[in-house]
């Protein structure tokens, strides 16, 4: 259960730790359930960045929206990560602009994060067992 200082201080390191800012476009991959967003909801809006929410995640969808709305920050939990990794396995798919990508839990594939970032994405994994995966993913 979180009280108010503790949701306070989590959505301002989280605001701090991805780089939004008043200008960031924060696209919803993970779901607001898990643990409210991971505090995300108050993080986007406590900078004055803009909320772009999907429907239903679908790999498809989240690459149409990071290029139509130019999104530079999204959160994925692992499954979402395999899924967009699958999807960029299977097409030609490079990104337009910088995209930083936070994913924390079980952590995800080498494979599977090597792919998300062939398009120019940087993946952070937050915390978990990600240091035996090598030096391209940044620590918290």
């Amino acid at each position: 259960m979180y009280h108010h200082r503790g949701a306070y201080l989590n959505a301002l390191g989280e605001a701090l730790e991805i780089g939004l800012n008043h200008a960031s476009v924060y696209l919803w991959t993970l779901p607001m359930f898990h643990c409210n967003g991971w505090c995300f909801p108050w993080a986007v809006t406590a900078v004055g960045a803009t909320h772009v929410c999907l429907r239903k995640v679908v790999p498809e969808e989240i690459f149409r929206l990071i290029e139509k709305e130019n999104v530079p920050h999204l959160c994925a939990a692992p499954t979402v990560l395999v899924s967009m990794s699958n999807y960029v396995g299977s097409r030609e798919t490079g990104l337009k602009r910088k995209l930083q990508i936070m994913t924390a839990g079980a952590p995800p594939a080498p494979t599977v994060i090597a792919r998300i970032e062939q398009t120019g994405a940087n993946v952070t994994h937050t915390y978990g067992l990600t240091e035996v995966y090598g030096p391209h993913i940044a620590f918290a």
